[in-house]
C-alpha cells in the first residue's frame, strides 16, 4: 500500500472512531504524510498536540481501537508514538538513514561524511564534517518548518555544498 493509500485508510479509521476533523468536529485529528518526515511516516495532530510515526503502525493501532463514546479514549491508542519530530540521526529510523565516511580520519579530526536519508519526498543527502548527521537533519527539519533550505537531492550536490558552503539551492 502506498503512503497516500495508507493516509486514506488512517482517515477512514479516524472517521470510524469519530476522531477525524470535520466541519462539525473541527478540533479532532488531521493526518498528513509530510515530505520531510521519514519515508512511510505520518503526522497526526489536533488542537492539543501531535504524534509522529510509521503510517502502517499507526493504522494498525487505530484498527485495533474499539469504538467508544468515552471521551477519555480519544487518541489513547496513539500515546505510544513520538510526540515530536525525529529531528536528528538518533531519532531517525535506523533503517532509513546511512552515514558514510568519505575521507578517512578520526572523529576529532572531523572527517568528511555523507548522510543519506529516505523521506516521504524521496532520498536526500547532506555532507560535512563528523557530526553532520546530527546537524543536517536538525537543520533540515527545522528549516523545512521555518525556512527554505533543504537537504540535497543528489550525492554530488551534497558533496559540492560541503566543499563550497553554499546551500543546494544557492
Amino acid at each position: 500500500m502506498s503512503i497516500s493509500e495508507t493516509v486514506k485508510a488512517i482517515r477512514s479509521q479516524l472517521d470510524r472512531l469519530n476522531w477525524l476533523a470535520t466541519d462539525s468536529n473541527p478540533c479532532a485529528f488531521l493526518v498528513e504524510a509530510e515530505p520531510a518526515l521519514p519515508e512511510g511516516w505520518v503526522r497526526i495532530y489536533d488542537d492539543h498536540g501531535e504524534v509522529f510515526g510509521d503510517a502502517d503502525e499507526i493504522l494498525n493501532a487505530l484498527c485495533l481501537e474499539p469504538e467508544s463514546e468515552d471521551e477519555d479514549s480519544y487518541g489513547s491508542c496513539l500515546q505510544e508514538f513520538l510526540d515530536h519530530r525525529p529531528m536528528n540521526s538518533n531519532r531517525w529510523p535506523c533503517d532509513l538513514i546511512e552515514v558514510e565516511k568519505i575521507v578517512d580520519g578520526l572523529i576529532n579530526e572531523n572527517p568528511l561524511c555523507l548522510i543519506t536519508v529516505r523521506t516521504n519526498d524521496g532520498i536526500k543527502y547532506a555532507a560535512g564534517p563528523h557530526g553532520v548527521s546530527q546537524c543536517a537533519l536538525s537543520d533540515f527539519m527545522g528549516e523545512h518548518l521555518f525556512g527554505p533550505k533543504k537537504l540535497a537531492s543528489s550525492r554530488e550536490q551534497a558533496l559540492q555544498v560541503a566543499a563550497t558552503g553554499l546551500g543546494p539551492e544557492e
